[in-house]
């Protein structure tokens, strides 16, 4: 298994300042989405250049993490971005991305000694959500087994985390609070389906199914990612289009056979690079879930002494 990375020194003191390890959602992102979109990395696609005949060109990104820690974007699980498997047939799940993680980690420690006392804080978003929390155990436990390569673990971060698969109860709550529901309808959402707003239950709830609906009409016109647009044209974003305008560009940008060789890129190892694999019905990615719900996973962290900060 070959995890790609891509490593970003803190702009002032990198030898005593924070090591953040980023990882992207999906399953199956790239964290080079991470780190040229203009939320964390010290880079940005330009989306005012033209770029339809060349590559699309990138800026410096003023609020940057790396002006407060050194940041670590590894592509995980085995499949997403530049990372591979020699074993074709290998599936990835979320347990042994967790020990790939891990055992990335402990090994690129060993390499780069001169960080290997730095603070360490683990941090993605979306679906690193249920990995992340695992994967402080992980390591937890590690150096409380003693583990040679003992890492200085502080805290995590993860925003818009997926910790279960029960996410239309708080689709629904979330919708209310920034008045994409009306009061009126969440009432009665509320009153109908009980509080459960999943589909399954749903079913034997004719008036709860007919509730539904009818967030879903209010719901579905809005983007997802970005609550205060309309829906993109995934296959022809224009410009506005925050998240799938810069998909185009990353696809471009990262499939280039001289971006892919300053990469250090291992020739032939990847077809195609792809943002987020599986979206695209040509690109075919198996993955395992194997881990339904990390909410216990986060309940067992609230008794180590470490930092947090979780958000959406």
């Amino acid at each position: 298994m070959q995890l790609f990375y891509y490593f970003i020194k803190y702009e002032n003191n990198p030898k005593t300042d924070p090591l953040l390890v980023w990882f992207a959602g999906g399953p199956g992102c790239s964290s080079f989405t991470d780190l040229v979109f203009g939320h964390i990395g010290p880079l940005s696609f330009n989306i005012s250049s033209q770029w339809e005949d060349g590559l699309p060109r990138l800026e410096s990104n003023p609020y940057s993490w790396t002006k407060v820690a050194n940041v670590l974007f590894i592509d995980s699980p085995v499949g997403a971005g530049f990372s591979y498997a020699t074993n074709k047939s290998y599936i990835p799940s979320d347990t042994n991305t967790v020990k790939q993680a891990y055992e990335f980690l402990k090994k690129w420690l060993i390499e780069h000694p001169e960080f290997a006392r730095n603070p360490i804080y683990i941090a993605g978003a979306s679906y690193a959500g249920r990995v992340i929390s695992t994967l402080m155990l992980e390591i937890i436990n590690g150096n409380e087994a003693g583990s040679e390569t003992r890492m200085n673990i502080q805290g995590y971060i993860i925003g818009n985390p997926v910790m279960d698969d029960f996410v239309s109860k708080h689709a629904i709550e979330y919708a209310h609070r920034i008045s994409i529901l009306s009061d009126e309808l969440y009432e009665s959402a509320k009153l109908s389906c009980h509080g459960d707003y999943e589909p399954i239950v749903a079913e034997g709830n004719a008036q709860c199914k007919e509730i539904l609906e009818a967030t879903s009409n209010c719901m579905d016109p809005v983007e997802e990612s970005f609550i205060l647009e309309s829906k993109c044209n995934v296959s022809t974003p224009e410009k506005w289009c925050r998240v799938y305008y810069r998909n185009r560009m990353s696809q471009s940008w990262a499939n280039d056979i001289n971006v892919q060789a300053a990469l250090h890129v291992r020739e032939g190892t990847i077809s195609e690079w792809f943002r987020c694999r599986g979206r695209r019905s040509d690109d075919e990615f198996k993955y395992n879930s194997d881990v339904d719900n990390s909410v216990s996973y986060q309940q067992n962290l609230t008794t180590e002494p470490l930092r947090a900060l979780i958000f959406r």
